[in-house]
C-alpha cells in the first residue's frame, strides 16, 4: 500500500508544470523631445530672436491602449487680461496615447515658451497616477 501511495504521489507530482499565463508588462510612460541634448540628458531649445512667444513639443510613448497621459509642469508663464494677472503652466491638460506602432502607443503635447523663460530649465511631467510618472526637461537659450 506504501509503494502505492508513494507511485500516485510521483506520478501526480513529476508530470506538473506550473502554468502560469505570461504576465503582461509594467504600464510605463516614457518622455522625448526633437531637440538638441547633452551628455547630461539635457534638451536645449533655442528660443526664437524676436519672438513674443514660441513653442515645442514633447512626446510621449506608453504600452497601455488608450492610455490619457495627464500633463504638468511646475514653471509658469503669466499674461495679463482686462487688468487681472494669470498665471499658467507653460504645459497642462491630457492626451490619449492612440497612435499605435510596434507595440508602443504614442501621443504629443505642445508646451509654451516665452521670453521669461530664457535661461530657465523646464521640466514636463507626464502621468497616470501617482506610481506611473515619467518627466523631462530642456533649458531655453
Amino acid at each position: 500500500m506504501y509503494i502505492l501511495i508513494l507511485t500516485l504521489v510521483v506520478l501526480f507530482n513529476s508530470g506538473c508544470n506550473q502554468i502560469t499565463e505570461p504576465e503582461e508588462p509594467l504600464e510605463y510612460i516614457k518622455l522625448e523631445m526633437e531637440l538638441p541634448i547633452d551628455n547630461n540628458g539635457n534638451y536645449f531649445f533655442t528660443y526664437p530672436s524676436g519672438e513674443t512667444s514660441s513653442y515645442t513639443r514633447v512626446y510621449a510613448e506608453t504600452n497601455r491602449r488608450d492610455g490619457r497621459i495627464f500633463w504638468y509642469s511646475p514653471n509658469t508663464f503669466y499674461y495679463i487680461m482686462f487688468g487681472d494677472t494669470f498665471t499658467e503652466p507653460v504645459v497642462n491638460y491630457s492626451t490619449y496615447a492612440t497612435t499605435f506602432d510596434n507595440g508602443k502607443y504614442h501621443t504629443q503635447q505642445l508646451v509654451y515658451i516665452n521670453q521669461q523663460h530664457i535661461g530657465d530649465t523646464i521640466n514636463i511631467y507626464g502621468y497616470y497616477n501617482d506610481d506611473i510618472i515619467s518627466n523631462t526637461r530642456f533649458i531655453v537659450k
